[in-house]
């Protein structure tokens, strides 16, 4: 399994949340809330994983 590192920021509106290996992994999000947030990193990184042929992840490995 692979390990994506996300760098979290507070902002004006919520947090955002992006893939600290950026150029490999071009995963990024926001949310209002982090529950939010950990959900739509979830969607976002699934995405990309499958469009790569890689397996997804699960909830409570964000």
């Amino acid at each position: 399994m692979i390990t994506i590192l996300f760098i979290v920021e507070l902002t004006t509106t919520g947090y955002s949340a992006y893939a600290k290996d950026f150029d490999i992994y071009p995963v990024g999000t926001t949310a209002k809330s982090m529950e939010q947030l950990r959900t739509n990193l979830l969607h976002a990184t699934n995405l990309y994983l499958q469009d790569h042929g890689e397996g997804a992840v699960k909830k409570p490995n964000i």
